[in-house]
């Protein structure tokens, strides 16, 4: 019993945010980005000007910048950039408010933020 109230306590504790990140593919504090292209060899993309390695096709960007900036290059065709913004997540602020303590837990650890889009596609064009 004493084991049970210590799981609902400790639940009580944790902001909805930072408990919907244990289903991500992110670490606390970024989010997975999708990029899909139509070229699929030899791409390099950029995150804020510094070349990144990406997964599946998905980059992370950290929850703690106001924006950020992703450019796809490959050689031989025109660099595409995309911006992505970080956004309230109003449904999360509204629950944690509830307790305010998960409130708390959501702020520290950027959970109550959502990077936007989380899907893009872009389609590079060759150099005229």
């Amino acid at each position: 019993m004493k084991i049970f109230l210590s799981l609902i306590a400790a639940a009580g504790l944790m902001g909805c945010g930072t408990v919907a990140s244990v289903f991500s593919d992110a670490p606390l504090g970024y989010e997975a980005v999708t990029i899909h292209t139509n070229e699929k060899s030899d791409v390099k993309i950029f995150v804020n000007n510094e070349e990144v390695a990406a997964q599946k096709g998905s980059v992370l960007l950290s929850k703690r910048r106001n924006a950020h900036f992703v450019t796809v290059k490959k050689d031989g065709y025109r660099p595409v950039t995309q911006y992505f913004s970080r956004d309230v997540n109003g449904i999360i602020v509204f629950l944690d408010a509830l307790l305010i303590v998960p409130l708390i837990v959501d702020i520290a650890t950027w959970e109550i933020y959502d990077i936007n889009p989380r899907d893009i596609r872009i389609n590079l064009r060759k150099d005229d």
